[in-house]
Formats: C-alpha cells, structure tokens, sequence
C-alpha cells in the first residue's frame, strides 16, 4: 500500500508559486523585472511630466486625454510585471482613446487663456461612429496635422499587433499548430507545448514604446494647435 502526502501550501507559498509561473518564466526572471522597473518608472515620468500638472499644456493634455491616459498606465504596468499580451491589449485601447479624443473635443480656455474651462464635443455621434474605422480615423487626424504618414503607418503596425494579442486563440483555431508554431517561434515537434504569452518582451517593450513616442507627439500637436488657436 502507497500513501501520498500532499502538501498543504501557505498562502504565501501558494502565490509565489502562481506568481513565478505566470510571470518569472516569461521574464528573464528578476533582473528582468528589475530593468523594466527602471524602463516604465522613466516612461511615467515621462507621461506625466514630471508632475507639472499646474502647467497649461498639461491641464489641457489630462482633461482631453484622460480615458488614455488611464490605459496608458495599465500598458506600462502589465508591461513591468511581464503580462506582454495584456501590455499590448491596453496600448490599442490607449491608441483608440488617444485618437478618437483628438478627432472629438475643441478646448475651450478661460478668457486669459490660464486654464481649462471646459470642453466643447465637435462632431456628431454618427461622425464619431464613422471613426471606429482606422482609415478613416487617420486620415482625418493627418489632415489636422496631428499625425505624419510614417508615423501613421508604424502605429497602425502597432495597432494590429495588439489586435493580435486580444485575439489571437480566435485568429489561430483554423490552423493552431502552425499559428503556435510561427507566433511562439518554438522548435519542430514542440508546437503542443504552449507558451505563456504570445507576445514576447522585446516585441513588447518595442511596440509600447513606438507608440508612446507616436502618441506622445500626437498630444503634443493637438495641445499646440489648441492653445496656440
């Protein structure tokens, strides 16, 4: 007669086994997410301007900008702690809200132009709607000036990675093993074993960071042409 022994697991014990599964084997383990931690604390210090939230360009940028600004912080956290898919999924969130807001709201400033006063929709529902398609959105924003061509291409590249990585169990069912095969760049007869995430830490860190300094330049035009009005 065997007997197991199953061992009862603290709940410490029990998250740090979780926590090193989801997380350490994607990582580079912790001098990889000691790196990260210096990679996104610059990049929110970046976004946020070193805390220069009295200065009117950034008044402006917070009140238009406010639903991506959100998801931004989430891309650059799920990128810290190493969930690249999740990263990768907030930056086409943030690519939408960034786009749509600057296609959607005029500022209007107080008389001495010190601050906001509020914010005026200038399109229709119906005309925002239009905008959920990308070429349609980005050219609308090329004609305000706001984006450039190749920067409009490299973020629609971005754009339908991140689609990728919300989508990709959908996209890959008709042909799983090749799809596996190509995305997680695993060795022939290796492709049963699936990876963590699909979307690896350099294509990651690469794409978020194309696109904060694409969107960071987008805002950056809007708020100009705004104040400067």
């Amino acid at each position: 007669m065997y007997f197991i022994i199953m061992h009862e697991f603290t709940r410490d014990e029990c998250l740090k086994q979780i926590n090193d599964g989801i997380y350490l084997n994607n990582t580079r383990d912790k001098q990889g997410r000691k790196e990260r931690d210096k990679e996104c604390d610059d990049l929110l210090l970046r976004y946020f301007d070193h805390c220069r939230y009295t200065e009117l360009k950034n008044d402006t940028k917070f009140d238009v900008f406010s639903e991506g600004t959100t998801t931004m912080i989430q891309a650059i956290e799920s990128y810290r702690i190493g969930m690249f898919d999740a990263c990768m999924v907030m930056v086409r969130n943030t690519i939408d809200a960034t786009m749509l807001a600057a296609l959607y709201y005029e500022v209007i400033f107080n008389e001495n132009k010190t601050s906001v006063w509020y914010l005026k929709p200038i399109i229709e529902w119906p005309t925002l709607k239009n905008y959920k398609n990308w070429d349609k959105r980005i050219e609308a924003l090329k004609q305000k000036k706001f984006i450039d061509d190749n920067d409009a291409e490299r973020l629609g590249e971005i754009h339908k990675a991140s689609n990728f990585s919300a989508h990709y169990f959908i996209i890959g069912k008709e042909n799983m093993n090749n799809f596996i095969k190509e995305r997680a760049k695993l060795d022939d007869g290796n492709n049963e074993k699936y990876p963590k995430t699909f979307t690896n830490e350099q294509e990651c860190k690469k794409n978020l960071n194309n696109a904060f300094d694409i969107l960071e330049k987008l805002i950056n035009n809007y708020v100009s042409a705004s104040i400067n009005k």
